[in-house]
């Protein structure tokens, strides 16, 4: 039986909004494909929907793991069992993306083990495996989906062998797209799939902002419930998001691209879509009630730029700073930041990650007081602009409000060695 979820309404106006962010944001990146849902919430509990592409099916990376992680709390309750119990799979698949306990959740429920690709029963173990997709389909959300095969290098090999290959070239790779996608992420945070482990399924997609698992967070404001999957392999760079803002507005992101570039190094290899979340805010006008982002800058020309920056308010603000991403752009950037309690010195690789906004830290500020000043020993430095974000007030406690995560306020940013290359769904795909 379909899940009976929140009223789905199409919008014409938020279409609208959702095209010209697309267009802005694309209008600075290298590449070409982005397709994208959009479900913004409504005072009367109903959910408005825009797409461009939504129908348009996609390799998934590992975004293939919320589906998988449905099926995973079906199966426990099927048997009577608390929707943790396969968290010993689940739980390191979503928090860390592990192919390994992928590869064991998805024998578990399908209940089917990988058989030498000339043993018999291919048929009956093919259909086991489809055990994803049949639940989806009674809820009415598998819109022609394919869900059948693990993430790789798995717990059966490090390439699809046995039945799996031949599932894989019989049936395809697995696809999604950003409509179903959006609305699944739907179905599971309001309760309209497993109710019953709604809060467990939450507590596994929960993310830092900015992090090596998420993409689209740092374009919402500080402050903001970040839930998500994100999958990247190849080019492939995707994201199912939630965003609860901290004026209450939530809205659900799909947005599913050939924008990653597995030569840049942790942590912000996966953050470019960041700049679309942050238009969509924009255009969409969600952070209504909320201070607004200040944006500042440089002088032309000026290869050390000082940019003064003029905070409305004594508070806490987040910094981060976009650049384009350029063969030319130097490395070992330095940003000195004066705050109200001193210096703060933050260094960035500019070879990597243009094109995104890159976290600088959290500081202090006096009202209409700070300045930044940049330096690039080894060359010009590029920077296009820095976003200064409010977080809490001066004499709010610390913690109460900023999601900035301590691995992203360290004083370097961005290793000397790009990422491995990245096989389908391996390592950090995903």
């Amino acid at each position: 039986m379909p899940a009976q979820g929140p009223s789905i309404v199409p919008d014409a106006r938020v279409q609208r909004g959702l095209e010209r962010a697309r267009e802005a944001f694309l209008s600075g990146q290298p590449f070409d494909r982005l397709d994208v849902a959009v479900l913004v919430e409504r005072g009367d509990g109903s959910w408005r929907y825009a797409a461009v592409g939504g129908e348009v099916l996609a390799y998934p990376a590992s975004c293939v793991k919320l589906p998988f992680l449905v099926a995973a709390v079906r199966w426990c309750a099927e048997r009577g069992r608390a929707p943790d119990c396969l968290d010993a799979f689940a739980r390191p698949m979503m928090i860390e993306s592990d192919n390994v306990a992928t590869g064991m959740l998805v024998d578990a429920v399908s209940g089917v083990l990988n058989q030498p690709e000339d043993a018999d029963g291919f048929d009956s173990w093919l259909e086991s495996r489809r055990y994803t997709e049949r639940l989806l389909a009674e809820a009415g959300l598998l819109h022609g989906q394919r869900l059948l095969a693990k993430t790789y290098p798995s717990n059966s090999g490090d390439e699809p062998s046995g039945f799996e290959r031949r599932a894989l070239a019989q049936e395809g790779r697995n696809a999604m797209s950003p409509g179903a996608s959006a609305r699944l992420m739907l179905a599971i945070v309001s309760g309209a799939v497993e109710p019953q482990a709604t809060a467990y399924m939450r507590s596994l997609l929960e993310r830092p902002r900015f992090s090596a698992n998420s993409s689209l967070g740092g374009g919402f404001p500080p402050g903001t419930l970040f839930e998500s999957k994100i999958g990247v392999a190849f080019d492939t760079l995707e994201e199912i998001a939630l965003a609860t803002l901290p004026n209450g507005q939530r809205v659900i992101i799909a947005a599913f691209s050939n924008g990653w570039d597995q030569r840049e190094p942790l942590p912000g290899d996966a953050a470019r879509l960041n700049g679309l979340a942050e238009a969509i805010v924009r255009e969409l006008r969600l952070d209504r009630g909320l201070p607004r982002p200040r944006y500042y800058e440089p002088p032309a020309g000026s290869a050390a730029p000082n940019v003064s920056l003029h905070p409305p308010h004594d508070g806490y603000y987040e910094l981060a700073v976009w650049f384009p991403a350029e063969a030319s752009n130097p490395a070992l950037t330095e940003f000195r930041v004066q705050h109200a309690d001193g210096q703060a010195v933050s260094v960035v690789d500019q070879r990597y990650w243009g094109g995104r906004w890159v976290p600088l830290g959290e500081f202090r500020f006096r009202r209409g007081q700070g300045q930044v000043t940049v330096a690039a020993p080894q060359g010009r430095a590029a920077i296009g602009r820095l976003r200064l974000m409010q977080t809490r007030p001066a004499t709010q406690p610390v913690g109460t409000v900023s999601r900035i995560p301590t691995a992203l306020k360290e004083q370097s940013h961005g290793p000397s060695a790009p990422s491995p290359s990245c096989p389908e769904g391996s390592a950090h795909c995903g």
